[in-house]
């Protein structure tokens, strides 16, 4: 099953850059939210969404209107970024 990465439908700019990081380290499309529904998002990309939000990630399988896990990995992600840059 395909998965895209997203963000909240009222995004910020950091999460649209965590969106960004989230989807190239799992090697997944990003799209962008434009404030559609889960509902509309999954009829509009017939995939899984994995939704970047202010401090969490939620997985939104196809067809499901509630999140089916919800991981807190933002200071992971971002320790890994800095990890990187110190090599």
């Amino acid at each position: 099953m395909k998965t895209v990465v997203t963000t909240a439908s009222r995004s910020t700019s950091s999460m649209m850059e965590w969106a960004e990081r989230v989807s190239t380290e799992l090697s997944l499309q990003q799209v962008v939210r434009n404030k559609r529904s889960i509902k509309k998002m999954h009829a509009d990309e017939s995939s899984d969404l994995l939704i970047c939000l202010k401090e969490r990630l939620e997985f939104y399988p196809l067809g499901k209107t509630e999140p089916f896990f919800f991981i807190r990995i933002q200071l992971r992600i971002g320790r890994r970024d800095r990890s990187r840059k110190i090599r």
